[in-house]
């Protein structure tokens, strides 16, 4: 006679999880999402555990150890019984919970997530192992530190992008060797996460109080202390882990929603405009999308530099926006011949700087807008990443340097963020400067902020708030 070696819970969870595999490995071949038969791949693998786990005789398994209820002890003489006759006394008899698997009731989190999805599940009795016990647990108690060591973070868990992204609870990242772990409060959408793909981790920069210091940290920071940082790679998370040599201290009088605004934009425009562009007094600058949180920061550090900045945008509003924070003059780019604009604003010189993060839908524009000796910065591509014609005679003839350089490629920027901290964040501190906040909205709403983003409908930054509770530190 034949006996089931499984329960059911156990069977779900692994035809569950073998049919998600079994259809990523799909989509990864090439085959479109709708045409995967899910409930198929499903009853398909159901089977294949069904033919595998019932061909287990109970005759000759070996028996394990019982616990009886009533006394809370283990008999190591109480086995579990097999077919009748078989010469092995019965659990059941003896009064042993738990059936032919001995399978035990116990608190499971069975996917990504902290306490919210705890359930009761069924697991196998451990075995005891050397000079160790086996206990019949009748009482346990709750720690505070227990709800600690989960955090709520934005996952993306299938492809599809950002409309795939949800809330769920993952571990508490633990800071390593010269890192802090980070209590978050606020974060930002940049635009190009709405660009990424599954697999993919979201997130650039976060303003939140260091919670915990890593071994190996100067004296420089301290738990408590308020601060903003650019990330290497983690994602929209109440906790996040950051090298010690990427923190700023936030601008006193400034709150964390204004914080998260700063980072990721304002480094990009001051690398752009005096890291590679060597802006000088008296220049010329055109920014592309220039109503962007990039632009809008370029443009502040333009004034700061005694530079004349120039800006394209695709709607009036966003023109006037840009020209009220100190922009010479505006150019939809939708409506009208931007090079012969900016050639007519500049008298007849074109612009010495060109920040481009269009690409080749712009190309031709930028070929008549910039100066003799002009330097062009391309950071950023989604207008196509081909030129054709005689671009780089032009190129030549006017004796342009063309540069590329991205943020994002650079994983840890310390230099950058050190002279950021000596020459712009005194800026913010006497109110000379400013982030510029299209909206605030919370982390549970992140589908719907990058929604917004990807619309280009925004004027600055979109801002997630995150963390709002009481500051916690974390103590491994």
């Amino acid at each position: 006679m034949e006996r089931r070696e499984f329960d059911c819970f156990d069977r779900e969870l692994y035809v569950i999880r073998a049919a998600s595999e079994r259809r990523m490995i799909l989509v990864r071949s090439g085959t479109p999402l709708h045409s995967i038969d899910y409930e198929g791949l499903k009853s398909e693998i159901r089977q294949k555990w069904e033919k595998e786990h019932s061909k287990v005789s109970d005759v000759g398994v070996q028996q394990a150890p019982c616990v009886d209820p009533d006394v809370g002890v283990l008999h190591p003489s109480m086995t579990r019984g097999a077919d009748r006759g078989s010469g092995v006394p019965s659990t059941r008899a003896r009064g042993c919970q738990g059936g032919p698997a001995l399978m035990k009731r116990a608190a499971e989190i069975d996917m990504p997530g902290g306490y919210h999805n705890l359930s009761i599940g069924q697991v196998p009795t451990p075995t005891p192992g050397s000079k160790e016990v086996l206990i019949q647990v009748k009482a346990t108690a709750i720690n505070r530190a227990d709800t600690h060591q989960m955090m709520r973070a934005a996952e993306m868990d299938m492809p599809g992008g950002y409309h795939n992204l949800s809330i769920g609870l993952v571990t508490i990242p633990t800071p390593g060797s010269k890192e802090v772990l980070i209590q978050v409060k606020a974060t930002a959408i940049n635009r190009a996460d709405t660009l990424q793909v599954f697999p993919v981790i979201l997130g650039l920069e976060v303003a939140g109080i260091i919670s915990k210091l890593g071994p190996g940290c100067s004296r420089r920071w301290a738990v408590g202390d308020r601060v903003m940082t650019l990330l290497s790679g983690r994602r929209e998370a109440e906790y996040v882990v950051s090298p010690e040599g990427l923190l700023m201290p936030i601008p006193s009088g400034m709150d964390f929603t204004e914080a998260a605004a700063i980072l990721e934009v304002w480094l990009t425009a001051f690398k752009l405009l005096h890291t590679v562009g060597k802006v000088q007094a008296g220049e010329s600058v055109l920014i592309h999308a220039g109503a962007s949180g990039v632009g809008t920061a370029a443009i502040q550090l333009c004034i700061q530099a005694k530079a004349h900045p120039y800006i394209t945008a695709d709607s009036s509003a966003k023109i006037q926006s840009a020209v009220r924070l100190g922009a010479v003059e505006g150019f939809n780019y939708k409506e009208e011949n931007v090079g012969a604009r900016v050639l007519e604003a500049t008298g007849g010189k074109g612009v010495n700087i060109i920040l481009d993060c269009v690409g080749s839908s712009m190309y031709e524009h930028n070929l008549s807008a910039i100066a003799v000796d002009g330097r062009w910065i391309r950071y950023g591509l989604p207008g196509g990443g081909d030129a054709s014609g005689d671009f780089l005679r032009k190129v030549l003839s006017k004796r342009i340097t063309l540069t590329g350089t991205t943020l994002r490629a650079q994983s840890l920027e310390f230099a950058l963020v050190s002279n950021f901290i000596k020459d712009v964040l005194p800026l913010f501190e006497n109110g000379a400067v400013k982030p510029i906040i299209h909206t605030v909205l919370s982390l549970e709403k992140i589908v719907e902020a990058y929604k917004l983003t990807e619309a280009n409908v925004n004027t600055g930054k979109i801002i997630l708030t995150v963390n709002s509770g009481d500051f916690d530190t974390i103590a491994h």
